[in-house]
């Protein structure tokens, strides 16, 4: 019986495709992680080659087949008859396959059971009326780090292996069928295979990695043991128990499986409560560390943020609580124990004292929606009502209006915050904790609304108007904050209220004193601007003497280490407002050292001043201004590729993760057509960078429409919970459905979860529950759909 949905297709169609061991099929736990990837593309030599670098603890380490006659010897997919195809892949098992010449069908699987283990097998099968002799070798090529060995034929127990050594690991591999050392230019083990018409032969290979070869090869005999058969067909329910997407178009529905692997693919380890810990595990991410060669600490590495973790939950779900919930323990854990909510979980060194971003009770109602257990939610509330409160304490709400800060551009995790050092508005935009925001108050009062509900739901009413007094005044600052003139949302500085553009008072070079006596129209902020082809020295010191509102003369201390630098160009940002600025003494600046002072500029229009659409605090006019003039515009935010970072020319990036969030903005105020629009165009992107660069990235280029950064980045991949909610379906489980008549997409889109199907077209929707007791609803309203 066919379980896995086939494919069918080119593996050179996608570049690669990753595979890592799954926690949730495997209960033991290494340290160690080995990231496995299969392609035929940008490999030396060229083949059908399965590829790890061991964390970074080699070069490269590759398996690849070659297929051997008297005549003829074919390694290069690109000379094979028929070339790789892909039929089905989960998190850990791929399977595909070709023929190296007419006549001989291979059927190949690739699977990463553990940690330190791949394996495969290869199935050929002779489909001539004769018989067919041929060689078949398995080759592995290793590229180790200094002071390692290649890989070379040994015998071990009596069987010929291939071993060799990348700083204290010894890989091993292993062929069923009593293989003999290959000749050859590469290391290879050697089968002769004499095949009968139509007759068919597997061969199965084990390669693993521990630090001594005698324990390599007793893993490789203790994986030969197994029930392949029955690990296969585990992990293809499991597979298969998540969400199926259909929607016609073929590259649309492999992007969002794909991201659905990225999504399982990040489980990163479980323990002995079955709770899971999640990170990113690229190909080439460094598990090394500094200064301890060999050594993987993966459960040491910073895991994901809150922002990744809730657009992660996305991926993930509907059928999965107990991930779920793994994503946010952490979190709340880290609360309960020290009385902070870190930036990741677990967090990395330079976020440790960092808060959480403003969403994690976004990933909390998400689990809740998936366990539907109000127990769950009175066992998290004091931990998410403590996390809150902490958004609001002194050391985010550094003036103590209401309002808070974040505190540094991490924090606010997109990078077309101007603030971002990759951008340029990052040299004249002031240090972030001087700025208040209605984008951060949009996604406050997004936490406000859930926990508002959690409070209803288990009747905790004392809290609850404290939390709609804080909405109402993070509602407010919203309000105030709006630009009739400018036609958007505007930040504003923390101390002054006021929303000033940037002005030049002065430039200089080198030491020594400038004279300004400049006279202030108002308050304002200073930034010192340096542009310097070496680093300051230590010893710098700037002084900067004036006058506050108070008429009081004051001078301000700016160190060498209060100056933030990218590349050649650095700025530090003054803690006082100034009304008059007499002048500015610079000591230890060198004499190439450009020095420009100017006002704070707090006007740079970027989409997270967007965010009140999303958080539905927006005026019904303001939104229809920012929908029309702003969102909808091509002079504006509006892109074939989706919605830019910022307002044209400036060519910024598109961000899937902040697009999605913009368009539930656009499905609140009831524009749903252009929310299918705007996701039809952020798949153009993403399927164009599928096909050609085969990948996806976390952000593109609006103009050419180029990934941009690492590769395979959570947030990159296709947003799987805006689509669902443009498409008007909601999966609670498979005997109840949340519909919202009207499909907005040109095509007929099917959902299969677990038995249930669901055929959501323009005139009516079809569900096919696992029973199979059928519904037709052809209401245009919302509805909730249950099997009777």
């Amino acid at each position: 019986m066919q379980i896995m949905r086939d494919w069918h297709i080119a593996l050179n169609a996608l570049g690669g495709i990753p595979l890592s061991a799954d926690p949730r099929l495997n209960r033991r736990s290494f340290p160690e992680d080995h990231i496995w990837c299969l392609t035929s593309q940008n490999v030396q030599p060229p083949a059908l080659t399965f590829l790890t670098r061991f964390g970074l603890q080699s070069h490269a380490y590759q398996i690849f087949p070659i297929f051997q006659t008297e005549e003829n010897e074919v390694q290069n997919p690109e000379k094979f008859f028929s070339p790789p195809l892909i039929h089905s892949f989960t998190t850990n098992l791929l399977k595909i396959s070709f023929a190296p010449w007419k006549g001989l069908q291979t059927s190949a699987s690739y699977w990463v059971p553990e940690r330190q283990v791949s394996a495969g097998a290869f199935t050929m099968t002779n489909t001539r009326p004769e018989n067919q002799r041929f060689q078949f070798h398995l080759a592995a090529v290793l590229h180790p780090l200094g002071g390692g060995q290649s890989m070379m034929a040994n015998r071990v127990e009596g069987r010929t292996v291939l071993s060799g050594k990348s700083g204290i690991l010894h890989p091993l591999l292993f062929l069923t069928g009593g293989p003999r050392e290959g000749t050859g230019v590469f290391p290879n083990l050697s089968l002769k295979i004499d095949l009968p018409p139509h007759g068919a032969q597997t061969f199965r290979w084990v390669s693993s990695t521990l630090t001594n070869l005698e324990d390599s090869f007793q893993l490789t005999q203790s994986m030969m043991e197994r029930n392949w058969e029955a690990a296969f067909a585990r992990t293809e329910n499991l597979w298969e128990g998540q969400l199926q997407i259909y929607t016609g178009e073929p590259m649309w529905d492999l992007a969002c499986a794909l991201s659905q692997k990225i999504g399982f693919g990040s489980v990163a380890n479980t323990d002995e409560k079955g709770s899971y810990t999640f990170q990113d595990r690229r190909l080439d991410i460094d598990r090394v560390p500094e200064g301890d060669p060999g050594k993987n600490l993966s459960f040491e590495e910073p895991g994901l943020t809150a922002s990744e973790s809730v657009f992660l939950a996305d991926l993930i779900s509907p059928g999965s609580p107990a991930l779920l919930e793994s994503l946010l323990n952490p979190f709340l854990q880290s609360h309960k124990e020290h009385g902070v909510v870190p930036f990741r979980s677990p967090p990395g060194r330079e976020d440790i004292d960092l808060l959480a971003s403003p969403c994690l009770l976004r990933l909390a109602w998400k689990v809740f929606k998936e366990n539907q257990d109000p127990a769950y939610l009175e066992s998290v509330y004091p931990a998410l009502a403590g996390y809150l409160d902490l958004w609001f304490s002194k050391e985010q709400d550094r003036d103590a209006d209401g309002a808070p800060e974040w505190s540094r551009v991490r924090q606010v995790e997109c990078s077309a915050h101007p603030a971002n050092p990759g951008r340029d508005g990052w040299f004249h935009f002031p240090h972030i904790p001087y700025a208040e925001s209605p984008a951060l108050c949009a996604l406050l009062i997004a936490e406000i609304d859930i926990l508002l509900e959690i409070c209803d739901r288990i009747q905790e009413k004392e809290t609850a108007q404290v939390l709609q007094n804080r909405k109402q005044a993070l509602t407010d600052f919203i309000h105030k904050s709006w630009s009739a003139e400018q036609a958007r949302y505007q930040r504003w500085d923390r101390s002054s209220h006021r929303f000033p553009a940037g002005e030049e008072l002065q430039k200089g070079q080198g030491s020594g004193l400038m004279i300004l006596k400049k006279k202030l129209a108002h308050p304002s902020r200073l930034v010192l601007h340096f542009q310097s082809s070496h680093p300051l020295s230590p010893k710098t010191k700037i002084f900067l003497h004036g006058e506050g509102e108070d008429h009081k003369h004051w001078v301000e201390n700016i160190p060498s280490h209060q100056i933030y630098w990218n590349q050649n160009r650095g700025k530090a940002t003054s803690k006082h407002l100034y009304t008059y600025l007499e002048y500015v003494v610079a000591y230890h600046l060198a004499d190439d050292v450009m020095i420009s002072v100017e006002t704070a500029d707090f006007q740079s229009d970027d989409i997270l001043l967007l965010l009140p659409l999303w958080s539905k605090t927006a005026l019904p006019e303001h939104a229809r201004t920012l929908i029309q003039n702003k969102i909808g515009a091509e002079e504006a935010f509006w892109g074939s590729f989706g919605l830019r970072s910022g307002i044209k020319p400036k060519n910024p990036t598109i961000i899937p993760s902040w697009n999605s969030m913009i368009g539930e903005g656009l499905l609140a105020y009831g524009t749903r057509t252009l929310a299918a629009e705007l996701f039809q165009n952020v798949m153009k992107v993403i399927i164009k960078n599928l096909s050609n660069i085969k990948s996806f990235f976390g952000a593109y280029d609006s103009e050419s429409g180029k990934g941009i950064g690492q590769p395979y980045q959570i947030t990159g991949a296709v947003p799987i919970g805006f689509f669902l909610r443009v498409l008007g379906v909601e999966i609670r489980n498979n005997h109840e459905v949340l519909i919202k008549g009207g499909n907005p997409f040109p095509w007929p889109v099917k959902l299969k979860y677990r038995g249930l199907t669901v055929i959501h077209e323009k005139e009516k929707t079809t569900l096919t529950f696992p029973n199979g007791q059928k519904k037709v609803i052809q209401d245009q309203k919302q509805k909730l759909v249950h099997l009777v």
